[in-house]
């Protein structure tokens, strides 16, 4: 990917001259984030190093922009927690199962996502759905593979509900 490059000015500690370097698009999406923003990229940041047992380098700026600051406003209004064992995200929209009488049997509130997989698991949630015709499918069964939910179920989502999956699915998937 090309990445438009500006030119800024930055200070120089050691001698207070001004030099000119290049930051990236991203580079200065992320600059431009308040305190208490990049906190919280940081925060999710040390959360991957640590339980997904991602390398510094594999979190640069552009998946930092891409990946982790879509998730920024959810984390910081609870709706996306990540825990010490797991990523925990509130439904706005419970759903609920219902028996052949139509009533309420199970009410799921929330989706809690595993640390990490075996790609063998992968491979049984997806057999069958033809990636090329089925990408929806597919990804539902990523999330249900991480949240040992049905992909059926996950189907049934709310739009906003459904698209933070998206978000934090994306986390799983370098």
């Amino acid at each position: 990917m090309h990445l438009h490059l500006k030119k800024q000015k930055i200070m120089k500690k050691q001698n207070e001259e001004f030099e000119d370097i290049e930051l990236s698009e991203n580079q200065e999406k992320i600059e431009a984030l308040t305190d208490k923003e990049k906190q919280t990229i940081q925060f999710i940041y040390d959360w991957l190093i640590k339980n997904r047992n991602y390398k510094e380098y594999d979190i640069d700026a552009e998946f930092k922009v891409d990946k982790i600051l879509p998730l920024m406003k959810f984390v910081e209004h609870q709706e996306i927690m990540f825990n010490e064992n797991d990523i925990t995200q509130t439904l706005r929209f419970p759903i609920e199962q219902k028996n052949a009488k139509g009533e309420t049997v199970k009410k799921i509130t929330a989706l809690t996502y595993r640390i990490r997989y075996q790609a063998y698991e992968l491979n049984n949630y997806t057999r069958g759905i033809n990636i090329q015709k089925e990408m929806n499918s597919y990804m539902d069964a990523q999330v249900g593979m991480l949240t040992g939910i049905g992909r059926s179920v996950i189907g049934k989502l709310y739009d906003v509900d459904h698209s933070l999956t998206r978000l934090i699915q994306s986390l799983y998937f370098l």
